[in-house]
């Protein structure tokens, strides 16, 4: 009978699991006396078991996690009332793309007969470039990439925030003939949340902003 079909091995790495998950494959290997792959057997065929990592969130307060209680309470009564269509919300949000071709050496394995000194050299500051897109059930707008006149990125603030709405996604919109039509969703970072902004874009959509 393979080791990882053995009952008695079988219970063994249970009952240690159960005074620690947090014991890695390799630690139950060498006290168990038993091969990494038989622990791993055990552990994804016989027990059922996933390896998950730990997620780091920010701490919220009391109040923070009664206003977001609040706020899905709120949305979820809109959607029951058919004042928002949850397949009509455009998502929005930017991201960061290095563009030196930075390499991620966690991801990077070399196969061979012997090792090799591979280096992956980088500027100290790291170029990058900030783009913008909205996502929905029906539609995709974007990407926007934050660029001056030139083509040179330029730092995202509420200037240049406003600018894409007014020359980018509201004219997109309106070409489609969907302004009316659709909830917005942005989050809650600077250059989304000042009064101007979201006094900008209360004039431009009927239904309520989602932030």
């Amino acid at each position: 009978m393979p080791d990882n079909e053995d009952p008695n091995n079988i219970e063994k790495v249970k009952r240690k699991l159960a005074d620690s998950p947090h014991r890695s494959s390799r630690r139950l290997s060498r006290e168990l006396q038993l091969s990494r792959t038989t622990v791993r057997r055990i552990l994804v065929d016989d027990l059922n078991l996933f390896s998950f990592k730990i997620q780091i969130l920010q701490k919220q307060s009391t109040v923070q996690k009664e206003k977001r209680l609040a706020f899905a309470k709120l949305i979820a009564g809109k959607v029951e009332k058919k004042e928002i269509d949850i397949g009509n919300i455009d998502w929005s949000d930017e991201a960061h793309f290095h563009i030196s071709g930075h390499v991620n050496k966690q991801n990077m394995r070399i196969w061979g007969e012997e090792k090799s000194d591979p280096l992956d050299s980088k500027p100290l500051t790291q170029e990058k470039v900030t783009v913008w897109c909205s996502v929905g059930s029906k539609r995709i707008i974007g990407p926007y990439f934050y660029e001056n006149n030139e083509g040179s990125r330029v730092t995202v603030n509420g200037v240049q925030y406003l600018d894409m709405l007014k020359s980018y996604y509201i004219p997109t919109l309106r070409r489609r003939k969907e302004l009316g039509s659709i909830t917005f969703q942005l989050d809650g970072a600077p250059p989304h949340i000042a009064k101007v902004f979201i006094d900008f874009l209360r004039e431009k959509f009927d239904k309520q902003l989602i932030s």
